[in-house]
């Protein structure tokens, strides 16, 4: 079903976030070594996260949508400058989404991407 495809995907993304922080916790050499994943992955999964969540965003599903903003938030910091341009952004796609989601609206989205 569709309900345990995001929820196994949700926790393949909550593995790769504790893992990242586990070595960026016990690394002292800064971002470089800040993980056994490449700075390549670390965008890729950034990126993706990303992505995973405009798709859950717009199919109504903001919990799971600001699950994943947050864990591409997490990984932005320690990816390349061709992602971490886009934290400011991925940062406001997250709040409103988690505001929305506190009033319970889940159908502004769709009139912000009408550009109403």
């Amino acid at each position: 079903s569709t309900s345990s495809t995001v929820n196994e995907v949700l926790g393949v993304y909550e593995e790769i976030d504790a893992i990242v922080e586990k070595y960026r916790r016990g690394s002292k050499k800064g971002r470089k070594g800040a993980s056994f994943y490449s700075v390549h992955d670390l965008n890729w999964f950034a990126k993706d996260a990303y992505n995973m969540a405009v798709k859950q965003e717009l199919l109504g599903d903001d919990r799971t949508a600001a699950k994943l903003y947050a864990t591409s938030l997490n990984l932005v910091p320690m990816c390349g400058q061709d992602i971490q341009c886009y934290q400011k952004a991925i940062q406001q796609s997250f709040v409103e989404c988690k505001s929305r989601r506190m009033r319970g609206d889940s159908s502004s989205v769709f009139w912000n991407l009408l550009g109403a």
